[in-house]
């Protein structure tokens, strides 16, 4: 049970990750080796605490990490 719950925790926040990094692309332009450096740097492994991922949308997230890139 426990197991299921992992897997399927970082299913969710790996598809919340590459939707945060779509939208830093197309809506901010944001160059994509850009993206990778942010995305590395600020959504790394333990970097954010995980109820931040489940009380923000991505359009929230992405918005977030472009205040803070800029």
């Amino acid at each position: 049970m426990a197991e299921s719950k992992v897997s399927y925790q970082a299913a969710y926040l790996r598809a919340i990750k590459t939707r945060v990094g779509t939208i830093l692309e197309n809506n901010y332009k944001i160059d994509i080796n850009t993206r990778q450096k942010v995305l590395e740097d600020y959504l790394g492994d333990d970097q954010l605490p995980h109820w931040y991922f489940y009380s923000n949308s991505p359009e929230e997230i992405a918005r977030h990490l472009f205040i803070l890139t800029q």
